[in-house]
């Protein structure tokens, strides 16, 4: 509640205000009341404010602007967390590892940095890889999950508060498979008993943040280099010999494909 007072130039109530007052705060989300006349001087007025941080009211006649005033800064602090808003991509390939960002609310959807629950993860997809239960920093954390199913091509993820299930919030995630993996390397080439296999030179180039210079060099390298495409990068690769194969384990220098 906030008292509005009509002040002649020594402090006095002005019990002979007869103008009507026009309410403004710095929150621009703030709840404020109609304008309104005074009695006597002065009134009350109901204001809300929502956002977080220093905030401030000021009262202006309707006729005379430049007779106004203003409030003192007001601490806004954040509420109890009343749902949540769970945030993700827009959509997203199968097994492809994403990320979350969880963040407890209050009514005025302000950030609840004094929510202390612990958040419980649910989803459409059964098959989905999902963060442990787990709570918040200062009303906001991020996590790691995976969604294994298209399904009809969207899935959700729901995060819960483990105590008070009205705190809740989700996200709809689009979902598309994942290109099948494929080995695009062509055959290897032929080698030569007691030859270095497949010798060969590759462009290495990095970025020096030192001298912002882009830096680069030829390397030897040995080995057939493979290359994949489709599925769900990085890649990773090992190799067995076949069977029968009397090639030792290591005989090729397997290259791993970028990013």
């Amino acid at each position: 509640m906030a008292t509005i007072r009509a002040e002649d130039a020594y402090g006095n109530v002005a019990t002979g205000y007869m103008g009507t007052v026009h309410l403004t705060s710095s929150d621009m989300q703030a709840t404020l009341p109609a304008n309104s006349a005074l009695t006597n001087g002065t009134g009350p007025f109901s204001v809300t404010l929502k956002t977080l941080g220093s905030q401030t009211i000021t009262a202006t006649d309707t006729v005379t602007a430049s007779l106004k005033g203003t409030s003192s800064p007001i601490n806004v602090v954040s509420n109890a967390a009343t749902h949540l808003s769970v945030g993700g991509p827009g959509n997203i390939d199968t097994r492809k590892t994403f990320q979350l960002t969880v963040t407890a609310l209050d009514a005025a959807n302000n950030t609840s940095a004094v929510y202390t629950g612990e958040v419980h993860f649910t989803s459409s997809d059964s098959q989905a890889k999902l963060p442990a239960d787990s709570t918040l920093t200062a009303g906001v954390a991020t996590f790691s999950a995976t969604l294994e199913t298209v399904g009809s091509g969207t899935q959700t993820i729901t995060g819960t508060d483990k105590a008070t299930n009205s705190i809740t919030g989700g996200v709809t995630i689009g979902v598309t498979a994942a290109p099948a993996l494929t080995v695009s390397s062509s055959a290897p080439p032929a080698g030569t008993v007691g030859d270095t296999y497949n010798p060969h030179s590759v462009l290495v180039c990095y970025y020096n943040p030192f001298t912002h210079q882009r830096i680069c060099h030829w390397v030897k390298e040995n080995g057939f280099t493979l290359t994949g495409m489709g599925g769900v990068p990085p890649y990773s690769w090992s190799w067995a010999p076949g069977a029968g194969s009397s090639l030792p384990p290591g005989f090729f220098r397997l290259g791993l494909p970028a990013g």
